[in-house]
């Protein structure tokens, strides 16, 4: 059972969260082509201006970052991508990531030339000096990662042990890092105030509407787990999950009040339990066919032991239709069998 102390009154915090008010700007000037390799680079930049930069192949994923690898800036960025005609590509950009620092994981649609462009704070269109750009290409998502999450093809699904990483990419904001939030502080419907722990990703699409719960069963029932549900679509994907303002989960539970058994299902009576609410149930989710949904496992108390997470409901989630040949990308070989 997780200690702490309940503050009398809680702080709510209104500065420092990602701002995408103002966002897409528009009107940067070239500044030349980047050449991005799976090692950190740096380059000086000023703002209103953009640098290309290829993906070779779709899903082919970059990072342009003000906060970490040589990273700096002293003004309140923001970071945008266009593609090669200059149209924004819909949920990427980010303003504030570490402070007024700007941080933006990017998966290429498919493959081309792109821009990532550099503006000023309410798309000032003044060229000053915004400080060095840290980029790379970064590696394959692991199943810590949300690009990685695990398709459902069964129900159940158990890992005795599990993975201490946080996977390749930074899926969800810390609150406690970046902000200094207690763990103890009730942040619903962001409810995972101390980010990523030991986790792992999974992604299922809604073949029949209806409901759907599931149960986290630890290994060590001495362990905490807790979770996040979000629902994918539009501007809403892995790569925005860490825009929390605009991107909230749909279910949430961080709850302080033990460890055990946890989950969605009907004994839950709210959509988010923070640490103040000592529930370790949230409610059903009512989904419709054609949704999709990722789910994320933390544990909170940090060990290797696993857990078995168990899936129903009366939606059919589960993919069980045959794989049929839409194309083939090489013709045989004259003489070989297909």
């Amino acid at each position: 059972m997780r200690r702490y102390i309940l503050l009398a009154s809680l702080i709510v915090i209104l500065t420092g969260l990602y701002n995408n008010s103002f966002a897409v700007c528009s009107g940067a000037t070239s500044a030349g082509a980047l050449s991005v390799t799976p090692n950190w680079q740096t380059i000086s930049v000023n703002t209103y201006r953009y640098y290309t930069f290829t993906a070779t192949y779709p899903g082919e994923t970059f990072i342009f970052s003000f906060c970490q690898a040589g990273g700096s800036t002293g003004i309140d960025t923001q970071l945008e991508i266009y593609d090669n005609l200059g149209n924004p590509i819909a949920g990427a950009y980010n303003d504030d990531y570490c402070g007024l620092g700007s941080e933006l994981i990017f998966s290429a649609p498919s493959a081309g030339t792109y821009r990532i462009a550099i503006y000023r704070y309410y798309c000032s269109t003044n060229s000053v000096a915004a400080g060095t750009l840290a980029y790379r290409r970064l590696p394959l998502p692991t199943n810590s990662d949300c690009l990685g999450a695990i398709p459902l093809c069964n129900t159940v699904n158990s890992h005795p042990t599990i993975n201490p990483s946080n996977g390749n990419y930074y899926d969800l904001y810390d609150f406690n890092f970046h902000q200094g939030m207690p763990a103890s502080q009730n942040n619903c419907p962001n409810c995972l105030v101390t980010g990523e722990k030991y986790g792992m990703w999974y992604t299922f699409t809604v073949y029949t509407s209806g409901t759907v719960n599931f149960t986290i069963t630890p290994v060590n029932t001495a362990e905490d787990y807790d979770y996040a549900v979000w629902k994918l679509g539009g501007s809403v994907n892995c790569n925005t999950l860490v825009n929390y303002t605009s991107n909230p989960p749909i279910r949430c539970n961080y709850s302080f009040g033990g460890s055990g058994i946890t989950g969605v299902g009907p004994s839950g009576s709210s959509t988010c339990v923070g640490p103040v609410e000592n529930q370790l149930w949230t409610s059903t989710l009512n989904v419709t066919a054609g949704e999709t949904y990722v789910v994320y496992i933390t544990n909170f108390s940090m060990s290797t032991s696993g857990y078995t997470i168990t899936f129903s409901g009366t939606a059919s989630i589960i993919d069980v239709q045959k794989p049929t040949l839409q194309s083939i990308v090489y013709p045989p070989v004259c003489g070989a069998q297909n």
